[in-house]
């Protein structure tokens, strides 16, 4: 299907909420095509959080690569602030969609912007060794992305009224930045 963004824009019903007639329309094509792809509409979630996922990756990965000779200091802030952009754009399907479709959290547990970033964040770790104390670069990649994506998802979730969104960048850019280098 080449109708994702039909798709995407009609995310408002849930899944509970949109049918197989549904989603089928929205694609712009009949529902026995849309099932010669995705034998149930599980599927259409899984294929959907994985293209998702792909497109903030791709959106992440330049970001990092925009940063990879900033300073440490100038850069993390940056790459938190493009975290918390792209859960929030993408709340529905890193979080809801997880939620509601039975077995996708489980099935699709590697299948994150963060874990799709693993390569591009040891690059950027690499680049900035003589400033990282942390031994271990796959335990560092591990605690930073349980840091930032759980932070971010509880605050997007639950928004506290005594931090807004540039405080909460900056004091997780903090908590990373001092991880990482102490």
């Amino acid at each position: 299907l080449n109708h994702w963004d039909n798709l995407d824009r009609s995310v408002e019903r849930g899944y509970a909420g949109a049918t197989t007639n549904h989603i089928a329309n929205a694609a712009g094509v009949s529902v026995g095509s849309l099932y010669q792809y995705f034998p149930r509409k599980e599927a259409i979630a899984a294929a959907m959080l994985e293209d998702a996922v792909f497109k903030a990756g791709a959106v992440l990965r330049e970001r990092m690569l925009d940063c990879m000779h900033t300073p440490l200091e100038e850069g993390i802030p940056l790459i938190v602030k493009a975290v918390m952009e792209l859960r929030r754009a993408n709340a529905f399907f890193f979080m809801g969609l997880r939620r509601e479709v039975p077995g996708l959290r489980e099935g699709s547990g590697n299948l994150t912007i963060e874990s799709f970033m693993t390569s591009t964040t040891y690059a950027y770790f690499q680049q900035h060794h003589e400033q990282i104390r942390v031994p271990d670069l796959d335990v560092a990649i591990t605690v930073v992305k349980y840091l930032v994506a759980g932070a971010v998802d509880f605050y997007l979730e639950d928004p506290s009224p005594q931090l807004g969104d540039e405080e909460l960048v900056a004091e997780l850019s903090n908590s990373v930045l001092r991880y990482l280098t102490a």
